[in-house]
């Protein structure tokens, strides 16, 4: 074993899985490249913070604060629950945007994390708004829940306003009475299994003569 020379296809395949790729050849664009070059106004590592999160949201940020500006969010939907976590946990705070909003300079001068504040700050309450963009994302998966409510609904007013069921129950109640030898005033739902467990002559079962009784009366139960 081992001593059989390598087929030249199987080399190739080898070669492709595992060979080496160049760092950076194979990364994601972002639409967002940071830069250190501009004026600074926040630390180091505030600003290092800001700039992964822009660097990782899917959506450009400019397309972001137009839609949250419009409250329009249907040109996000591509844009997931996870990511909208991702945005708001590292959202700029109020101490940001004031930072930002006191320079008085050209903005071009900032740099390029400043120059996203400040094109945030643009949005009034932006923070709320993505939270509300939040919050239709969770309730897009309720509309099959909604349906299926809907569906129960439906059969509980068809049940409460059933003849057939109705008529069912009294009959059940005044055989239940006359088995017992006495005259109750009512009986829970899962009294009908104990009629099917009550068995007589041939195994026929009091909930047959239920049926049976409840037919008599009208041909059209069963």
């Amino acid at each position: 074993l081992g001593t059989g020379q390598l087929r030249n296809e199987t080399a190739r395949m080898l070669n492709e899985v595992f060979r080496v790729t160049p760092q950076g050849q194979n990364a994601k664009s972002s639409p967002f490249i940071p830069k250190n070059s501009g004026v600074c106004l926040l630390n180091p590592k505030r600003a290092q913070q800001l700039a992964i999160v822009f660097r990782r949201s899917p959506v450009p940020l400019q397309k972001l604060c137009s839609a949250l500006l419009a409250l329009d969010f249907s040109v996000l939907g591509h844009l997931g629950e996870e990511e909208i976590d991702g945005l708001l946990q590292a959202w700029p705070t109020s101490f940001d945007f004031q930072l930002v909003e006191r320079y008085k300079g050209p903005i071009q001068e900032l740099r390029d994390v400043e120059q996203c504040i400040k094109q945030m700050s643009a949005v009034p309450r932006s923070e709320a708004r993505l939270k509300l963009l939040r919050l239709s994302r969770s309730l897009d998966g309720l509309g099959h829940f909604l349906e299926q409510f809907k569906l129960l609904r439906c059969a509980c007013e068809e049940l409460l306003n059933s003849k057939t069921l109705r008529r069912l129950l009294e009959e059940a109640l005044t055989m239940g009475n006359y088995i017992n030898g006495d005259a109750g005033a009512g009986f829970s739902l899962d009294a009908f299994s104990h009629l099917k467990s009550l068995k007589g002559a041939a195994g026929t079962t009091a909930l047959h003569c239920l049926c049976a009784s409840c037919a008599q009366e009208d041909p059209d139960f069963c």
